[in-house]
C-alpha cells in the first residue's frame, strides 16, 4: 500500500509548480527542509551517465511523492539536492510538524526504495536532511519559464548548511522547529565542535523517531488531562451500547461536532472507562490524520502494526515471524490471511512475503479487505471488541469502504465501533441497524464556570474574567481552556490540548 512505485509516464514527473501561487512576495513562518543525497559526487563517477540520470529522476519523484503527502511544496530541483518548504504558499498551523514527518517518512521510504535500485542498478542511496523554522520573504521569479520559489532571509541558509552535518540517514532539526513540534518527536541535542563552530548557540536535534502521539490532545493526556465537564448523556448512551455488545448485539456511536467541541476527549473518557471496568476488552485504536487523507488504509494499517506488534526496530523477519503468531491465534485459515495482510506493510516485512503483488489489482484489494474485515470479525468472537475510528472526515476512501462492510457486519458481533468526526461529513451507513449518532453541544454557563476552574487550578480568576471567557468560547471546550491559559500566561503555551 504504501510502496514506492517508478514512474511509468512523463505524467509521474516531479514537479516544483506549486498548488496555487499570487506572484507577490510575502512575508512568512516558514519550515524549510534541505534533502541531499551522500555522495553524489563519487557515485556519478561510478555509474553510467543515462543510469545516473534515471537513479536521480526516481529519487526526486519518490521525494516529491512524500512531501506532497503533507502539502509541502518543493520550491527547487538541484541535481540530487531538493529545497522543500512547508508554509508557503499553502499554509498550515501545523507546516513545522508536517515538515518533521515528511522527513522522517523519506527515510523510512528510501529503504523501499533502495531494494528497487539494488534490483536494477546495484547501488543503494543514503541522504541528509535538515530543518529550521523562521520567518522568510517568500515570491516567485518574474521569468514565465522558471517555475523556483525564492525564500529570502536566514532560514533558507540555516537549512542549507545544517544538512551537510547530517548523518548518513539522519535529519536534524533548529531549537526552533524542536519548540513547534515539541512532544511530537524523540530528540537527541547535539553538542559537538562542528556544530559549535558553524552555528554558536544555535541549538540542533537529531530526531530519533515520532513519539506515536497524533494530536496536542494525546500529548496533554501524556501529562493529565482536567476531569471531564458534562455529557453525561452521552456516557449513558455509549455504556447502554456497551451492555448491548456484550449480549451478542454490536452498535456503532457515532460522535459528530464542530472543531474543538470534546469529540475526542468524550471518547477517551469513555474507552478509558470500558476497559477499566472490562478487562476482557479487545481494543483496535484508529486515527485519521490530514496527512494520510489519500493513504489506503492508514488508520487500519497504523493500528494493526501495533495490535501485531511490528515496528522498523525489528528485524523484517522478526515481524513477519509476528504476524503469522498473532494471525494464527484470530483464524485457523491463517496462511491466505497473512499474505494478503502482508501487503499492508511492505516496509516492514521481507519481500520475499509479498506473494499477491503479481495478481491484478483488483485481486489483492479484494484478499486484503477480506483478511481485513475477518481479522476484526473473528477477533468479536473472541472476546468484545471496540473498534475506534477518530476523525473520520480525513478516512481515505479505501478505509470508508472497510467500515461500509463492518457496518453490516455489526449487529451479528460483540463489536461496538465507536467513531467521531465532524460534522459535516456524512455517514454512509447512517441507516445500518444500531447506528447512533451523538450530535456533541456546547457546554452550559455552569459547565463552562467548572471548567474554567479545574483548567486555573489553584490560580484565581475575577469573575468578570469568567464570564467574558464564558461568552467569547460559546461554550467550546478547546476555546475555553484555551483562553484560560492564555489569560493565565499571556505567552501562549506550547502543549495545550486539543479537545478534537
Amino acid at each position: 500500500v504504501l510502496e514506492y512505485t517508478p514512474p511509468a509516464s512523463s505524467q509521474d514527473t516531479p514537479s516544483t509548480k506549486p498548488k496555487s501561487r499570487s506572484g507577490k512576495t510575502e512575508r512568512r513562518l516558514l519550515s524549510v527542509m534541505y534533502c541531499d543525497i551522500v555522495g553524489s559526487t563519487r557515485l556519478a563517477e561510478q555509474v553510467d551517465p543515462e543510469d545516473m540520470r534515471e537513479i536521480i529522476h526516481r529519487y526526486q519523484v519518490m521525494c516529491t511523492q512524500t512531501v506532497n503527502q503533507y502539502d509541502g511544496t518543493v520550491a527547487q530541483l538541484h541535481g540530487d539536492g531538493i529545497l522543500i518548504f512547508f508554509g508557503y504558499p499553502v499554509a498550515h498551523e501545523d507546516d513545522s510538524l508536517r515538515a518533521v514527518s515528511a522527513g522522517l517518512a523519506i527515510i523510512s521510504e528510501l529503504k523501499c526504495f533502495n531494494d528497487r535500485l539494488a534490483d536494477d542498478f546495484n547501488i543503494r542511496l543514503q541522504v541528509r536532511l535538515a530543518i529550521h523554522s523562521g520567518l522568510t520573504v517568500c515570491g516567485t521569479l518574474d521569468q514565465p519559464e522558471r517555475n523556483d520559489i525564492l525564500a529570502f532571509g536566514e532560514t533558507t541558509k540555516i537549512a542549507d548548511r545544517l544538512q551537510t552535518l547530517a548523518e548518513p540517514d539522519s535529519l536534524l532539526i533548529t531549537g526552533a522547529t524542536a519548540r513547534l513540534t515539541q512532544g511530537f518527536f524523540t530528540l537527541a541535542a547535539l553538542r559537538n565542535r562542528n556544530i559549535r563552530k558553524e552555528f554558536g548557540d544555535l541549538e540542533v536535534f537529531k530526531v530519533l523517531a515520532s513519539t506515536g502521539l497524533k494530536n496536542r490532545f494525546d500529548i496533554q493526556a501524556e501529562k493529565g488531562l482536567t476531569p471531564l465537564i458534562g455529557r453525561y448523556t452521552e456516557q449513558q448512551t455509549i455504556s447502554s451500547a456497551w451492555d448491548s455488545v456484550r449480549r451478542g448485539s454490536g452498535k456503532i456511536i457515532h460522535i459528530q461536532g464542530d472543531s474543538g467541541i470534546g469529540k475526542t476527549r468524550l471518547l477517551t473518557h469513555s474507552k478509558n472507562q470500558l476497559v477499566k471496568d472490562y478487562p476482557d476488552t479487545a481494543l483496535l485504536d484508529c486515527s485519521c490524520s490530514s496527512f494520510y487523507r489519500n493513504t489506503p488504509l492508514f488508520p487500519i494499517m497504523y493500528a494493526l502494526s501495533g495490535w501485531f506488534g511490528l515496528n522498523e526496530r525489528n528485524s523484517k523477519q522478526h515481524n513477519w515471524e509476528q504476524l503469522v503468531h498473532s494471525v494464527s491465534q484470530i483464524t485457523s485459515e491463517s496462511d491466505a490471511m497473512v499474505y494478503a495482510l502482508a501487503m499492508l506493510f511492505p516496509n516492514l516485512l521481507p519481500r520475499g512475503v509479498q506473494r499477491l503483488n503479481q495478481t491484478p489489482k483488483e485481486h489483492r484489494r479484494f484478499a486484503l479487505h477480506s483478511a481485513i474485515i475477518r481479522i476484526i470479525k473473528n477477533w468479536s468472537k473472541y472476546q468484545p471488541l471496540i473498534l475506534i475510528i477518530d476523525d473520520l472526515q480525513w478516512a481515505d476512501p479505501s478505509t470508508l469502504e472497510i467500515l461500509d462492510r463492518i457496518a453490516d457486519l455489526t449487529p451479528y458481533c460483540h463489536l461496538l465501533c465507536l467513531f467521531t468526526s465532524r460534522r459535516e461529513f456524512g455517514a454512509p451507513w447512517y441507516k445500518s441497524f444500531g447506528y447512533q449518532p451523538i450530535e456533541l453541544q456546547p457546554l452550559s454557563q455552569d459547565e463552562c464556570r467548572l471548567l474554567i476552574s479545574n483548567v486555573a487550578g489553584s490560580s484565581s480568576i475575577d469573575p468578570s474574567q469568567v464570564a467574558a471567557i464564558s461568552s467569547k468560547s460559546e461554550g467550546n471546550p478547546l476555546f475555553l481552556e484555551e483562553l484560560t491559559r492564555v489569560l493565565l500566561n499571556p505567552k501562549p503555551p506550547e502543549d495545550s490540548a486539543s479537545e478534537e
